[in-house]
């Protein structure tokens, strides 16, 4: 089924009801979903995307079946039941006549039972399914709050936990990241609840294989990184995209081929972005438009007539005879190579920011490629220039492998450190470098290592100890790697709290850690703090959010414990 389409409807067997409750969710329906397996037809009724009743012919999901099986009705009592409702009286109402139940512990045992008919259901993998749009349902059927993650978490549970690691190598190489539109969760699983802080380390986009990776750390459960990852894929809170095809040969970027419906730009010989790839057979794929990357490295016009480029040039080179093509390659590449011997600061030789995400430092190499034509100068007639276009590519990927691979990363700047600090002799250099530090550390954070963090928002500390969100990240990265003491991090995040009583980003951390700890109202006073000081902190609301719906949920639980 393709994921353009506005109808949802299909086979079981190519896409589990979780996947097709998660996409409606995520699209915000209204509407009626329609389920028949063998003999057997569901109703399940949608409004703005949240699932709130279901209906099963099954007797096994009859209300009383349902509560002789809870513990909730005795099963003597079953059949003076079924007399009245056969003698023309509601259920309900036959219930409550004989005082079994009153009427506020019944609409939530209706909830419940609606919520069992919707986790069974999810097991089901033969069958086909339509959902229609449609808003009659609403004045005529009682309309339950449900969360759709927590139906979809406890359904994989149950029924599809075996077939996950397979799907999930399936998409290894598939890419995820924050949706910037949610600023709300349903009720979540307890596990999950205790850890939304995860999803801001989704603002930079990340393979599937990689997130899996760090949720084992912070779940310390392989099948439950993998239900965390998957449910927030496949309700919208992440963005998924599709692996990207291999980069364009050389070849395939000369003019006499270029890229299939995209007009080649000759002023900037850079990347041709790829279209969206179509979406797996059962993740619903949110498009995003590509977006060309920008050329951060200088480079000359093609064909200009002005005077040369700045640079050395010999006397030959002073005078070129005109549109001499050789002769502007070999421009280009003393340009390139004069960049990488004046600085062994990689970002000033790629032209990025520190804390470029790894997609954007990828991205440069093959900017860097196409606009100083490297591949031509490897591959044409003149062996010199072949040799030095060769060194230099080969310089450009090991600077790209250093920047992406955090471990290497992490070796490299350590050293660049050492020479930075011996240079900060003064108050004015020791400000900049720990702000230098400070945006190293973020990288490293937001890139799902908080050990590598830890030292460098260590140095930004005792370097500037002036600056609260120093002391805020420093605390927050012994969190999240698991080093320090419950004291020590509360200790760090409060003195950046004193510091600047209007630190949201503290107040954020500290309502983080006692939701974490269980500790809801003091999480909520935080986060409240936090938004406070900047209504625009989209983490702390939907950390409010989320405490507001487990009250809620937690109330129902408390009401019907299995």
């Amino acid at each position: 089924m393709s994921k353009t389409e506005n109808n949802i409807q299909g086979e079981l067997a190519r896409q589990p009801l979780t996947e097709t409750i998660g996409r409606i969710y995520s699209e915000r329906r209204t509407g009626e979903l329609t389920l028949q397996a063998k003999k057997t037809e569901y109703k399940i009724y949608f409004l703005k995307g949240i699932p709130v009743n279901a209906q099963s012919p099954l007797s096994s999901d009859h209300l009383l079946e349902f509560m002789v099986s809870l513990g909730q009705l005795d099963r003597d009592d079953v059949p003076r039941l079924r007399d009245m409702i056969k003698g023309g009286m509601e259920t309900d109402h036959a219930l409550l006549q004989m005082g079994i139940i009153d009427s506020d512990k019944l609409y939530h045992l209706k909830q419940l039972l609606v919520r069992e008919i919707l986790i069974r259901a999810g097991g089901l993998q033969e069958g086909k399914y339509q959902f229609q749009a449609r808003e009659n349902f609403i004045d005529r059927i009682p309309l339950y709050d449900l969360s759709p993650m927590d139906i979809i978490y406890e359904a994989i549970t149950r029924h599809h936990l075996s077939a996950l690691p397979a799907k999930m190598q399936k998409m290894a190489k598939t890419r995820v990241r924050l949706n910037p539109a949610i600023s709300e969760l349903q009720s979540l699983p307890e596990i999950f609840y205790q850890r939304t802080y995860l999803l801001d380390d989704f603002k930079n986009e990340m393979t599937v294989e990689r997130a899996i990776s760090f949720l084992i750390n912070e779940f310390h459960d392989i099948a439950q990184a993998m239900i965390f990852l998957y449910v927030m894929m496949i309700t919208g809170v992440l963005l998924v995209r599709e692996e990207q095809p291999a980069p364009e040969t050389p070849r395939e970027r000369k003019p006499a081929k270029p890229a299939r419906g995209v007009e080649r730009v000759r002023e900037a010989p850079v990347r041709e972005p790829k279209k969206d790839t179509a979406g797996t057979d059962y993740i619903y794929v949110h498009r995003k438009k590509s977006r060309r990357p920008k050329a951060t490295a200088p480079r000359p016009e093609p064909g200009a007539k002005a005077g040369p480029t700045p640079g050395p040039a010999s006397p030959e080179q002073m005078q070129p005879e005109p549109g001499s093509p050789g002769l502007e390659k070999s421009r280009k590449l003393e340009l390139l190579e004069s960049k990488i011997r004046s600085t062994s600061d990689y970002f000033q030789i790629l032209g990025i920011k520190p804390d470029a995400p790894v997609s954007e430092v990828e991205n440069v190499y093959h900017q860097i490629l196409g606009q100083f034509e490297l591949e031509e100068m490897i591959k044409g007639d003149d062996p010199e220039l072949s040799r030095r276009a060769s060194e230099v590519k080969e310089t450009i990927r090991k600077i790209i492998n250093t920047l992406g691979n955090p471990e290497d990363r992490n070796q490299y700047e350590m050293s660049v450190y050492r020479d930075e600090l011996k240079r900060a002799w003064n108050l004015d250099f020791k400000k900049a470098l720990a702000r230098k530090q400070f945006e190293r550390g973020k990288w490293y954070l937001e890139h799902n290592r908080p050990d590598f963090s830890l030292e460098r928002f260590e140095q930004a500390v005792e370097l500037d100890p002036e600056v609260a969100d120093h002391y805020a990240y420093y605390g927050w990265a012994l969190c999240r790697s698991g080093k320090g003491t419950a004291a020590e991090i509360d200790g760090y995040l409060k003195q950046a709290v004193r510091q600047n009583p209007r630190a949201d980003t503290a107040y954020y951390f500290l309502g983080l850690i006692a939701k974490r700890e269980q500790a809801e109202n003091l999480a909520e006073e935080y986060l409240r703090k936090a938004i406070t000081v900047n209504p625009n902190n989209a983490g702390a609301r939907r950390e409010l959010d989320s405490i507001e719906k487990h009250r809620k949920q937690g109330l129902f639980g408390k009401l019907f414990k299995r």
